[in-house]
Order: C-alpha cells, then sequence, then structure tokens
C-alpha cells in the first residue's frame, strides 16, 4: 500500500528544490503514450466506508463534505456519519488523488495519479485533470493529447496536479478555472474546462518552457493556486511556484487600453485621473483614457454610445472633447462631443461630411475658436465648440480647387498654417477670425522639377524655431501616381523649399522645444540643427519590449511629454526630454494572457517599518495558498513558504494597504493600495487554509494552528494549537501533522495521517474522529506515516504491516538507486495480527529515525521498504525524507 501519494510527492517536489536543484540540473520526467482515460457512461455505484485515515484534501460539494485520498475520493452527505467513495475500481482513472476542486458551475474536479514501472523501477505519474457533472456517477478524464486538447508536458512524471481553483465572472470570460502541474506548469480554461492552455506570467518564461531539452525554471514549477473573488472589476488568481507568490489578473475591455494601433491623441490639463492630468487615445478599437505619464486607463466603445469605433482625430477645447470617427464599413466620417471627459457622447455629425475622403485630421484651438480639417470637405471653423460650423475657403475664387482640401493646420499666433491638397498656404487672422489679407499661397514647387511637383499633397506642417530663425516643416504625399513621398523644410515663411526626406513615408511632425520629430512608417525622425537625423523604432525599447517593425502613425507633445502612436500600441515618454525612456503600451485581446503579472518572493518582500525589518514571505517555495474573504474590507492573501536555495519555513500574510500621498501643506493628493506581506510563523509552514470570519486555520507540519487575525498582536508570529483530544480520547496525537482542513457549515474538519477529524466550530472540545480500521485489510497493504519525514529534526516514521499467520519478519529499507540502507526490523518474531502505529491506535508502533545502519542521517529522498515474512511472503511501500 502506498498512502497517502499526495505528501510523497510534494515531498519530491521539495527533494528536487533542495540546494542541490536536482530538477534543473539532471531531473528524470515521463510522458504517458497513451493516457488513462475514464469513459462518460456510469461505471459503477460509489462503494461504502472509509478505506484510509489520510485525507490531503477537504471541500464541501453540493452540500456534502469530500475528502480527496489516495485511495480515491469519499465523501458524505450527513457530516461523516456514513461514508462513500469512488476509486479506480468504480470511475476513476485512479485512485491516488493530489487535488481537488468544486466549481462554481457545480462540477467536481480532481487531479490524479498512478504508478508505473518503468526501467523496473516503480514512479508516480500525473493522470491530469478529471470531472464529474453529477456527483460521480460518472467521470470524465480531460484528453491532452495531440487528439484531444494536444497540450504537452501535462500528464507523466514531475507533472502532478497539486492544486486546482476557479470562478465565475459573466464579464470576462464566464467560468474560468487553474490547475497547478508542478513542472507541467500552470494551465487555465475559460469554458468551464472543456478547452485548456498554459499560460505564463511573461513571453520569456513561455520560451523558457519549451526550450527542447531544458527543464522548466522556478517560475515554471506551480505547486498551488487560488481564484479570488473578491475584485469586482476584474480576475484575480494567486499562484505558488518555485519562485514565490505571482498575481495574475484579468481586467476587462473597458477597463484598460484596447487597441490595436493608435491614430490621434489629444491632452486635457484640466480633467483628472488620479490627481493626473488626462490624455485621450483615438484608436482602431474605441476611445480610451488615461494620464499624462499612462495608465491606468479605460476605454469607450461604441457600445458606450461612441458613434464610430475607428478613430481620426481629438481635440479638447474648454471642457469639450471632440472627436473625429470613421466607419470603417461604410467609409462614412463622424463627428461628437464628449463634456464629461469621454464617458458619453453626442453625435454631431455634419451633413457636409459624406464620404472617407471627408474623413476629420485634426482641430486647432484659436481664441474661442475651433478649427477642423477635413481632406476634401475642406476646412472649417466652429465659434461654439462644434455645434456649428462655417466652411473657410482657401482659394476662394475657385471653390472646386485642390487648394480647398485641407489636410493639415498649424496655429503660430494669429497665423495659420495650411497644409492642402494642392501645396502650403498661410493666412493671418484678425481678432474675430476675418482673413487681414489673402492667403498666402505656394503651390508651385518647381525648384525642385516635375517629379515633387507632383507631390504637393501636404499632410503635417510644423514651425520649429532654432534662434531668431523659424523653419517650417511639411510632409508631402504624392498627389499623382508619378509623385514621391518627401518631407519639406523652408527658412522663408514657405516662399522656397527644401527637400530633406525624399522617397520616405512620412505620418506627422511636432516640436518640442527646438527640436523637430517627424515620425513615418521607415521610423522617428529628429532635428534640432537643420538636418534630419533617425532613430529606428526598435531604439524605443521599455521592460524588454520596443517599437521595432512599427509604422509610427502620430505623435502627440504637451509640456516635453511625447506620445508616439504606432499601427500596434504606443510609447509614452516617462522622462521629460528623453528619447528613449518610454513606457510601451500593447492591447492585450488574448482573454487568457493575464494583462498583469507580478512576482512577490523572500527578497523582494522584505520591509523596513518603525519596528525594524520585517520579513515577508518566508521561503520561495510555496505550497499552499489561500484568500480570506472579510465583510467591507479588503482580502488577505494567505502563503506558505519553504526554502528553495535561501529562505525558510513560514507562513505569510499578504495585506491590501491604503497609501496617502501628501503635499507639503498637509493636503491629501491621492491615495494609493498596495499589497504588503507580512511573516507571520516563521518555523512552521502550511499544506492548506479555512477561515472562519477573521479567524485563520492553517494545516501544517506541527499540527493545527489558529490566528484570530482581529486580535491586536495579530501580526505577531504566535499561534494557538488545536488539540485532537477530547476528556475520553487522544484522537490524534499532539505535534501530528496535519494535511487538509475546511470549514463547512458549523464543524472544522481536519485531515492527518490517523483520521478525518471533525470539530464543533463553536466548541473545539466538540470533536469525533473518522478512523478507518485496518484491522480487515487485505495483509498485501503495508506502508509508512507519517511520510514525508523529518529525522534531522528529531522525527520518526512508523511502519503498517500485517501479519496473517505467526511469523518473523524483517524490515529492510533500501533508497532510490536501491542500495540498502537500514534494517529497523531484524528477524523479530510478531504474533498473527495487524501492526501500526500512531499512539492512540493501541498496537505496537514500529519506527525508524532515519538513521541508516552506520549511525548515519540518510539524505533526503525518495526510499522504499521490503516486508520479509518467514513464511515466505515479500510486501514493499515507500516513503520520503524532507530537510
Amino acid at each position: 500500500m502506498w498512502e497517502p501519494d499526495l505528501k510523497i510527492l510534494r515531498a519530491l517536489a521539495l527533494v528536487l528544490l533542495g540546494t542541490s536543484l536536482a530538477l534543473a540540473d539532471a531531473p528524470i520526467t515521463f510522458e504517458l503514450d497513451t493516457p488513462r482515460q475514464a469513459g462518460s457512461a456510469a461505471l459503477a455505484d460509489p462503494d461504502t466506508g472509509l478505506v484510509t485515515n489520510s485525507a490531503i484534501d477537504i471541500i464541501e460539494h453540493n452540500a456534502g463534505v469530500w475528502l480527496g485520498t489516495g485511495k480515491g475520493v469519499m465523501f458524505s452527505y450527513d457530516n461523516g456519519q456514513t461514508w462513500l467513495r469512488y476509486d479506480a475500481s468504480n470511475g476513476l482513472v485512479s485512485s491516488n488523488l493530489s487535488a481537488i476542486f468544486s466549481a462554481p458551475d457545480g462540477r467536481l474536479w480532481i487531479g490524479s495519479n498512478h504508478d508505473e514501472e518503468i526501467s523496473g523501477q516503480l514512479f508516480s505519474l500525473s493522470d491530469g485533470v478529471s470531472y464529474t457533472d453529477d456527483n460521480g456517477d460518472t467521470w470524465v478524464q480531460i484528453d491532452f493529447s495531440p487528439g484531444g486538447q494536444d497540450i504537452e508536458f501535462v500528464t507523466g512524471g514531475n507533472r502532478q496536479v497539486f492544486d486546482i481553483t476557479g470562478l465565475n465572472d459573466p464579464e470576462l470570460g464566464g467560468d474560468w478555472l487553474f490547475f497547478s502541474a508542478f513542472a507541467g506548469g500552470l494551465l487555465a480554461s475559460q469554458d468551464g474546462g472543456d478547452n485548456w492552455r498554459r499560460i505564463f506570467p511573461t513571453s520569456a518564461d513561455s520560451t523558457q518552457f519549451y526550450i527542447p531539452g531544458v527543464q522548466p525554471s522556478l517560475r515554471n514549477r506551480y505547486f498551488s493556486c487560488v481564484a479570488d473573488t473578491a475584485h469586482q472589476d476584474s480576475v484575480f488568481m494567486w499562484a505558488g511556484t518555485a519562485a514565490g507568490v505571482f498575481q495574475y489578473v484579468w481586467v476587462k475591455p473597458e477597463d484598460k487600453f484596447y487597441s490595436r494601433s493608435v491614430q490621434a491623441v489629444a491632452f486635457c490639463d484640466t480633467c483628472t485621473v488620479d490627481s493626473e492630468r488626462s490624455l485621450f487615445i483615438g484608436g482602431n478599437n474605441g476611445l480610451t483614457r488615461g494620464q499624462f505619464t499612462g495608465g491606468p486607463f479605460d476605454t469607450r466603445f461604441e457600445s458606450d454610445g461612441l458613434p464610430d469605433a475607428f478613430i481620426t482625430a481629438l481635440g479638447y477645447f474648454w471642457g469639450r472633447l471632440l472627436i473625429g470617427g470613421l466607419d470603417l464599413g461604410s467609409l462614412d466620417p463622424s463627428l461628437a462631443y464628449s463634456d464629461d471627459h469621454g464617458e458619453t457622447f453626442t453625435d454631431i455629425t455634419p451633413s457636409f461630411l459624406t464620404g472617407v475622403s471627408d474623413s476629420i485630421s485634426s482641430f486647432v484651438g484659436i481664441d474661442d475658436r475651433v478649427y477642423m480639417t477635413a481632406g476634401t470637405a475642406g476646412l472649417w471653423v466652429s465659434s461654439d465648440t462644434g455645434l456649428t460650423w462655417a466652411r473657410i475657403l482657401v482659394d476662394s475664387a475657385n471653390p472646386g480647387s485642390a487648394l480647398n482640401a485641407v489636410n493639415a493646420l498649424e496655429s503660430i499666433g494669429d497665423t495659420l498654417r495650411i497644409g492642402t491638397d494642392s501645396g502650403y498656404a498661410s493666412v493671418e487672422l484678425d481678432a474675430s477670425g476675418a482673413f487681414v489679407a489673402p492667403p498666402f499661397i505656394n503651390a508651385d514647387t518647381a525648384d525642385f522639377g516635375e517629379t515633387l511637383r507632383r507631390s504637393r499633397r501636404v499632410v503635417g506642417i510644423r514651425t520649429q524655431q532654432i534662434g531668431d530663425t523659424s523653419y517650417i516643416w511639411a510632409i508631402c504625399l504624392p498627389a499623382t501616381a508619378q509623385g514621391t513621398a518627401v518631407t519639406l523644410q523652408s527658412e522663408d515663411g514657405g516662399a522656397n523649399w527644401l527637400g530633406r526626406l525624399v522617397d520616405t513615408v512620412m505620418t506627422d511632425l511636432e516640436v518640442v522645444n527646438d527640436t523637430v520629430y517627424a515620425v513615418g512608417w521607415e521610423g522617428i525622425f529628429f532635428n534640432t540643427d537643420g538636418q534630419l537625423t533617425n532613430i529606428t523604432p526598435g531604439s524605443i525599447t521599455a521592460s524588454g519590449t520596443s517599437l521595432a517593425g512599427d509604422s509610427i502613425l502620430t505623435l502627440a507633445v504637451r509640456d516635453s511629454q511625447l506620445v508616439f502612436g504606432t499601427n500596434t500600441g504606443m510609447a509614452i515618454s516617462t522622462e521629460p526630454d528623453s528619447l528613449r525612456t518610454y513606457a510601451i503600451y500593447r492591447a492585450n485581446f488574448d482573454t487568457l494572457r493575464a494583462d498583469l503579472a507580478i512576482n512577490y518572493n523572500s527578497t523582494n518582500t522584505i520591509i523596513v517599518d518603525t519596528g525594524g525589518v520585517r520579513v515577508g514571505i518566508t521561503g520561495d517555495f510555496i505550497p499552499a495558498m489561500d484568500v480570506q474573504y472579510r465583510n467591507g474590507a479588503p482580502p488577505r492573501i494567505w502563503a506558505s513558504g519553504r526554502p528553495v536555495s535561501g529562505g525558510g519555513n513560514g507562513i505569510a500574510v499578504g495585506r491590501f494597504e491604503e497609501t496617502e500621498l501628501v503635499d507639503t501643506l498637509g493636503n491629501v493628493l491621492d491615495t494609493t493600495v498596495s499589497l504588503r506581506w507580512r511573516g507571520v510563523n516563521l518555523q512552521h509552514f502550511a499544506w492548506n487554509y479555512a477561515f472562519d470570519d477573521e479567524v485563520v486555520f492553517a494545516a501544517t507540519d506541527a499540527g493545527l494552528l489558529m490566528k484570530d487575525m482581529a486580535a491586536p498582536d495579530s501580526l505577531e508570529a504566535t499561534w494557538d494549537t488545536i488539540q485532537f483530544i477530547t476528556e475520553e480520547n487522544v484522537f490524534v496525537e499532539p505535534g501530528t501533522p496535519v494535511y487538509s482542513v475546511a470549514v463547512i457549515d458549523n464543524y472544522l474538519w481536519a485531515g492527518t495521517d490517523d483520521g478525518t477529524v471533525r470539530l464543533d466550530l463553536f466548541d473545539f472540545t466538540d470533536q469525533q474522529r473518522f478512523h478507518y480500521r485496518d484491522l480487515e485489510a487485505p495483509p498485501s497493504e503495508v506502508y509508512a506515516f507519517p511520510t514525508p519525514f523529518r529525522p534531522g529534526r528529531g522525527e520518526e516514521v512508523d511502519f503498517h504491516f500485517t501479519v496473517e499467520q505467526d511469523a518473523t519478519v524483517t524490515l529492510d529499507i533500501f533508497d532510490f538507486a536501491m542500495n540498502h540502507v537500514a534494517t529497523p526490523i531484524d528477524n523479530v518474531f510478531f504474533p498473527a495480527d495487524t501492526y501500526h502505529g500512531g499512539g492512540s491506535s493501541g498496537a505496537q508502533g514500529i519506527t525508524w529515525d532515519g538513521y541508516n545502519d552506520d549511525g548515519d542521517l540518510v539524505a533526503v529522498g525518495v526510499y522504499y521498504f521490503k516486508v520479509t515474512y518467514s513464511t515466505g511472503e515479500v510486501r514493499w511501500g515507500k516513503l520520503a525524507v524532507i530537510p
């Protein structure tokens, strides 16, 4: 017999995460060629009665108590008075369970494993996950083979499913499920488990996982996971790895930047987001609001009243946001405004906007007037912030002239610089906005020959001031098929032009102080002395990503703040006057890729406060995580830590804390929320948690611990220990490890190696133990418990075996390579009986202290033991030693 396998599996994982980091160097992994599968038809009715004393998980499912064990799933609908079970004989793929979870949709999930002999040695291999929709009458195993989900490295060795979790969020995909599979990584589903995919915190982690012949990194080895339902606007999931805790967050499209391309940008100095001035971003998928320095973002769509999702132009004037849009289906342009910073919209599309050539390209404000460029529809002015418009003709004598098709506009004092379909024009305005004199027009460009004469369609204009000299820059696109793209420069007010960028398609111009920036399909160009220098988009990098391969579609500037809109996202400068320090944003349309993934570990969670240095997460191997929900207060996040190459055992709690940003006068400018971790137990580690309001219960290697987080000393390393002792019985010896715990209705349930105990939640002295008396067990059943055990800390392991008829018995222990280690029982006579330890059982305990025959402490690892009877029988079992 092998009971319970989960603890050995976890112990083996611990061994492989030791200072030698054996798994990273030379692990043994196995992929099942033909995964074990259960059919979807009813296989058998459940059996009755307990068949094991070890429960690795306890959950509530469909008003019953369910135990995940090394001998199947056991459940009771009468608080333990009667038990039913499913195992490999009546439905399960395998009996040895390592995880069990009741999903919000009523589906019950399990992770199972089976033993298989490979090259003469016995290994425990993962079957992946299975589910039942009918309380166990039928079971379905998820097929990860190429003929099924086609996800490799899910089943097999070192891929045991240690945790399953999930939540329901209809606005963010529906029924979410996750499971942690050790070296198999973290897998997720958004449809209740019908379809799965492996997920990663970063693309670099994904790349590392799939490198041929290389084992998963510590960041890619997952032990625990728990969904967090306390955040109504997003999906949170916490995962424990060999490199600490990962916080995964998925947010709704309306709560993030959600456009693939960015065509327009506008700044608002008077409207704020979290005390920061607002930034409006027009993309191909709606209007996004953020801050001058970036996020947080929110996006509005056509469903929110926006006339069109594709934004061509933005302008903010005197409390009103003007929005130019384009229907990509009909190619009809639109115009709308918002007076509440982009919350609601009013469609004011004028009748003169009739086709794609009339698309709005820009808005410019002068005094109390707004000017709008609308391509072939021309140049328009409004004195009531967009409600009514009057057309301005550049060539009043010829209304149909290409000079009246306006694409670009710049205001310099009282002067308008105008880019048309037939060249450049400028005009001086009086106080009322009327022309002081007829416009100056240069539509010839004859100095550049016939080719450039055909490239007189001006789509961008900006003026650069260097000392006393004004340089006018113009982006020109071909007006005929024989033309070419060119960027021109004039030093004499537009009378004469020099070609600076020929055969280079540019899309926008902006000026910062004395520097002009030109952007386009081939990169970013800038100039401070009359000569343009190229900075390719790939040279703008941030957090491992760059604009390499991007076409720059627009550029906006405010107070030395630069925003580049591209065909794949945008880049926002994070330092004034810096061309190369940026935050790069790209929309995440992949609903299974997290929008945010943060790693917390034993190094970056250490804090220093008024009390000195405070330990955060104690160790980077995280075997257990859970969320403590609180009425009207932020949840607490609990993590159990164990050492990897450093750190130590312990329990840490993560708390969401508010921090006020206060100015020099004491005014609160803003409030931010951050997660801070605190080690509240620096000796023991937990396998599971349960909660009753402010009280936390931890199933640990030292027993069942309890802490009231409402108490004044809740953050200190003090815990109460719950003993499984009544006036009449010692149910479980003090100090016995507890592997599972759950609060179900008015009962507290705890799973140990010596039975499952039910306690009255309001009177811990009211206890009942559900214990499997295995006197009638098959004689072939032999096992050791507790396992894993820690001989280096004085722990011993007991052995269970049955002697069918009087015989002498020898018990030998072998290491993983089958080298003899010790003989705890050497030719000792035993009368016919069943022998097992556990203290309270009343039977003789046969123990081993973890030392070999030479008196040396054995190494950490997996061991086998052989029970030999003088009557000829031989039986085998296994155990694990941990630090």
